[in-house]
């Protein structure tokens, strides 16, 4: 009987990415993080600095197709 679990060459749709962004852009929103612009694809978000210093660093959001989030700093 073939095994159905996932594997990690696996694509998820995109919904399945779309609902991930959707969760990340959520949880760092809960840590403080305000969302600058959004698409289905990509977040760019505005981040608390580190250590309480006044201002924020920008970084975009995104989901591969295997369903990681990937931050950069922009």
């Amino acid at each position: 009987m073939p095994d159905h679990t996932a594997s990690e060459s696996e694509s998820l749709s995109a919904d399945d990415r779309k609902r991930a962004l959707m969760q990340a852009v959520a949880m760092a929103v809960a840590r403080g993080a305000r969302v600058e612009s959004q698409t289905t694809e990509r977040a760019v978000l505005l981040q608390p600095k580190l250590g309480g210093l006044l201002g924020r660093r920008r970084q975009i959001m995104r989901v591969d197709d295997l369903g990681n989030v990937l931050v950069e700093d922009v």
